[in-house]
C-alpha cells in the first residue's frame, strides 16, 4: 500500500511529467532514486513498482527504470508486483511486458518465476509470447517445455511451420530431445508437425553447418 507521503509526491511528480515518454518518466524516477537515502531506496522502488505495475500498466516506464537498479531483489520485487498479469495491452505496453518478462526469466533467480509461469502457461498467446521461453533455455528446462508443449497444443501449424519459431530449434538439438520427449507421448501428432516443420526448415537454409545438421537429424528421430 502506497504510503501518504509517497501519493503527495507522486502527484507532484505526475503533474511535472510527460506522460507520453517512458524513458523521460524513467530518468526523472532514476534521479530521485539517487536522491533517496540508501536505507529507505527498497521502499520507494516498491511503492513505484505498484504505481507503475498495478495502477497504471506503464511497463515502458517501469522497464527504463529498471536499468537503473543493480541489485537482485529489485527484480524479485518487479515480479512480486507484476502478477496478476493483465489481459492484453495496447502493442507499446505488450510489447514492454514482453520485454520484463524475457528479462526475469533470463535472470535465473529464486522468486522470479511466478509473472513468467503466468505469461507462458496461462495468459492467452499473443505475437510476442514466443520471444519469452527461449530466455529460460537451459537453466529452467521444465517450464521451457511446458511453455511449447502449450503453444504446439494450441497453435496450428500453419500459423507457425515458417516461422522463426522453428528456426530458433534449428542449433539446439538439446531442446528439440527435450520437446519432443515432453510431447512425443501423449500428443504425438503436435510433434510430428514440429519434426515435420524442423527437417523441412534445415533443408531450406543454407546456415547450417554439416555437424549441425547431424545433430539435428540425431535428435528428431
Amino acid at each position: 500500500m502506497l504510503s501518504s507521503r509517497f501519493e503527495i509526491w507522486w502527484s507532484g511528480f505526475e503533474r511535472r511529467t510527460r506522460d507520453d515518454d517512458p524513458f523521460d518518466t524513467a530518468l526523472r524516477l532514476s534521479v530521485k532514486l539517487r536522491r533517496t537515502r540508501v536505507a529507505e531506496r527498497p521502499e520507494f522502488v516498491n511503492q513505484v513498482w505498484e504505481v507503475l505495475l498495478q495502477r497504471r500498466r506503464a511497463y515502458g516506464v517501469a522497464l527504463f527504470f529498471l536499468d537503473s537498479l543493480t541489485d537482485a531483489q529489485y527484480l524479485r520485487s518487479l515480479a512480486e508486483y507484476l502478477v496478476p498479469l493483465p489481459p492484453n495491452q495496447p502493442h507499446d505496453e505488450e510489447s514492454h511486458l514482453a520485454d520484463l518478462v524475457r528479462l526475469l526469466a533470463a535472470a535465473d533467480l529464486p522468486g522470479v518465476l511466478t509473472p513468467v509461469e503466468q505469461y507462458l502457461l496461462d495468459r492467452p498467446i499473443g505475437p510476442l509470447w514466443a520471444t519469452v521461453p527461449w530466455a529460460l533455455w537451459p537453466h529452467q528446462k521444465e517450464l521451457f517445455a511446458l511453455a511449447w508443449l502449450r503453444y504446439l497444443r494450441e497453435i496450428q501449424p500453419n500459423d507457425w511451420s515458417s516461422a522463426l519459431i522453428v528456426k530458433a530449434f534449428l542449433t539446439e538439438p538439446d531442446a528439440v530431445r527435450l520437446v519432443r520427449t515432453t510431447i512425443s507421448r501423449d500428443h504425438p501428432e503436435q510433434w510430428d508437425s514440429l519434426r515435420e516443420a524442423l527437417l523441412g526448415e534445415a533443408e531450406q537454409v543454407g546456415w547450417l553447418s554439416e555437424d549441425q545438421r547431424e545433430s539435428l537429424g540425431r535428435a528428431v528421430l
